[in-house]
């Protein structure tokens, strides 16, 4: 989980950082400007664009849970398309590894004469069954 938590803090600006309850406990959360990262010629076809992404950490600065939003809208001539999008995930910190327990993503899109939202949950469930006693 950490490396592709990395990949999406390249190039976020305008941090700003507060404190809020998360699981009943005081938590710093930072939200910050995604940027979009596309080509020149990509970028010419944006009318509209905004992202964010949002961190809330532990008390060690392990993020626990993170949300990215994306709002974008793509004409190209007379034809256009908006994109709404919202990822999020639960972390966990396993043996000093940063795992990724649930993901979601929604997506709603309109334009050219249709309309679509979907959404997608990804749950990562842990087996309690120490590994040496697992069948191999």
């Amino acid at each position: 989980a950490a490396p592709g938590l990395l990949r999406a803090l390249d190039g976020a600006e305008s941090v700003t950082s507060k404190q809020t309850q998360f699981d009943g406990a005081s938590v710093p959360e930072l939200s910050m400007k995604w940027p979009f990262k596309a080509s020149r010629k990509e970028r010419s076809d944006i009318s509209d664009y905004q992202g964010s992404l949002t961190l809330w950490l532990d008390a060690k600065g392990i993020p626990l849970v993170y949300q990215r939003t994306f709002h974008g809208k793509f004409c190209k001539f007379f034809l256009c398309m908006t994109i709404e999008e919202t990822w999020s995930g639960k972390l966990q910190d396993i043996a000093g590894r940063l795992v990724a327990m649930s993901y979601s993503d929604e997506t709603k899109q309109s334009g050219l004469g249709q309309d679509s939202d979907t959404r997608k949950t990804y749950t990562l469930t842990l087996d309690s069954t120490p590994a040496d006693k697992a069948i191999k």
